[in-house]
């Protein structure tokens, strides 16, 4: 299966970096809400690859995992950043870790492209969600189906959840960008938007191509 992935995960980390070396303003709290959910949604989506790595039966499908556990702790450390924009300084070291993170897509994308099943690296845990970050219902439940599944049938559940939580979650998303009158959470949302996207497409290719059967 050929799979063309770039490099949205860096692209996201280089915009919120920049996001916070912005002047200081009050974020709203429609933004707030926003910033809390996809947290909570977005430590939901690292169980549920995390889940993923150890049950999958597909190669492809582990690979898939893998990559979501380390794009979405990337996308939970530029969350973190957001919520403290309004009276945090700019993070050091800002290309140094998009050049990073680049390479480590690269690397990724390889595995899922070609099926290589390897053992996982263990991913760097990411930080824990800020409080009241609010409620997600369906992920719970479907974090909780996955559980009860093993073998195909797993991997069948896991990447049709996948293109349900990608594509609900990105609409989501849009949504915000259109809605929102803070210009950073606005860059961070539209970069975060294409990481997703990439996500979706992804999903979509490894279900479709029979990697999840």
């Amino acid at each position: 299966m050929k799979v063309c992935f770039a490099s949205a995960l860096a692209l996201a980390l280089t915009g919120a970096a920049a996001a916070q070396a912005a002047p200081p303003q009050k974020i709203s709290d429609a933004d707030k809400k926003f910033l809390a959910y996809a947290a909570k949604v977005n430590q939901q989506e690292i169980q549920m690859s995390r889940l993923a790595e150890q049950k999958a039966q597909s190669p492809a499908v582990k690979a898939f995992a893998r990559l979501m556990v380390s794009d979405h702790a990337g996308v939970e450390k530029g969350l973190s950043g957001m919520h403290g924009h309004a009276g945090a300084k700019a993070r050091p070291h800002r290309a140094h870790v998009s050049k990073h993170a680049h390479k480590r897509h690269h690397a990724s994308h390889a595995h899922v492209a070609h099926a290589q099943e390897k053992p996982p690296a263990p991913p760097a845990r990411p930080e824990n969600p800020p409080p009241n970050a609010g409620e997600s219902k369906p992920a719970d439940e479907a974090l909780s189906k996955l559980r009860d599944k093993s073998g195909a049938d797993f991997d069948s559940a896991f990447m049709a959840e996948q293109v349900d939580y990608h594509q609900s979650n990105l609409d989501k998303i849009n949504d915000e960008i259109k809605n929102t009158k803070d210009d950073n959470v606005r860059r961070f949302a539209e970069k975060i938007a294409g990481a997703f996207k990439q996500h979706l497409d992804l999903a979509k290719a490894v279900k479709d191509s029979g990697g999840a059967h």
